[in-house]
């Protein structure tokens, strides 16, 4: 549901020993993720 809405979220994910993760969610988490853009054919 986030990707339909918010294909650029940035998503967070942090370590129990304090390392941070950057992830944006379209591009590195689900680059062939089902949105808007895909039922238009663009």
């Amino acid at each position: 549901m986030l990707f339909e809405f918010a294909p650029d979220l940035l998503v967070l994910a942090a370590g129990a020993d304090g390392s941070l993760a950057r992830y944006e969610l379209g591009r590195d988490l689900l680059p062939a993720g089902f949105g808007p853009a895909r039922l238009t054919g663009a």
